[in-house]
């Protein structure tokens, strides 16, 4: 889902996207906006 939101953020039609661990590209600003613990919970 994420590759998809930042095609349409390439595409300009969206401004914004948040994902999680987006990969690194020249093309886009990425700022962190926090992190979480994640756990498998039975």
């Amino acid at each position: 889902m994420s590759a998809t939101l930042r095609d349409r953020l390439a595409t300009d039609t969206v401004d914004l996207i948040i994902v999680p661990q987006a990969a690194a590209s020249e093309r886009f600003t990425s700022i962190p906006a926090g992190t979480v613990e994640n756990a498998w919970m039975c």
